[in-house]
């Protein structure tokens, strides 16, 4: 279903082999709403159904990290807690939140919300996917990278002639390389 409806996702093993990967994906969201429950048992014993798998405590750091330094981000949650008797689960959860605040505190306010004048610009073409024009922006501040992705052909855009999204530089060497990155796909699909 998330597939059909073009959402973003990583699954575990994705996030594990590299939580890199995740940042665009946070640093594009407006709301977050983290589940406890994702965590591995060891880490968050109290969880009352407890799972061998799942992410440990330094991913869940990290990606707490990641959502104190998206710009866009302007509510968290942390949902399915339930302490146990030597609390590690609320030292776990102090920790994240302790993540989150200092990711917060190095936001570098890069968000191209207007114009993207300061950015660099890289622009390549793809013409065996239907010769698609990718346009690519990276921050200067943070080194971070955008992908434009446009309106397609008849869509009320009063506003907007493209949509610019976050993505990874690894998003950039896929398209360099002549493969169409799927966060461009999914995006361009999204506005159809």
């Amino acid at each position: 279903m998330l597939g059909k409806m073009f959402f973003e996702t990583l699954r575990l093993g994705e996030v594990s082999n590299s939580i890199k990967f995740s940042e665009p994906l946070i640093r594009n969201a407006d709301i977050l709403s983290f589940d406890l429950k994702s965590i591995k048992s060891c880490f968050m014993p109290g969880n009352i159904l407890p799972m061998p798998n799942g992410l440990d405590g330094e991913q869940a750091c990290q990606l707490m990290w990641y959502s104190g330094l998206s710009d866009k981000l302007s509510s968290i949650g942390l949902y399915g807690f339930n302490n146990d008797n030597k609390s590690v689960g609320a030292q776990l959860v102090a920790q994240m939140i302790w993540y989150f605040v200092d990711g917060f505190a190095q936001r570098k306010g890069d968000f191209p919300k207007s114009t993207v004048k300061k950015y660099l610009k890289y622009t390549i073409q793809l013409e065996e996917e239907g010769e698609y024009e990718l346009v690519f922006y990276k921050s200067p501040k943070s080194d971070r990278w955008w992908v434009e992705v446009p309106y397609p052909d008849g869509k009320d855009a009063r506003y907007f002639r493209h949509l610019i999204v976050p993505c990874s530089y690894e998003d950039y060497q896929l398209a360099s390389s002549g493969e169409m990155p799927d966060i461009w796909w999914h995006t361009y699909q999204k506005l159809i």
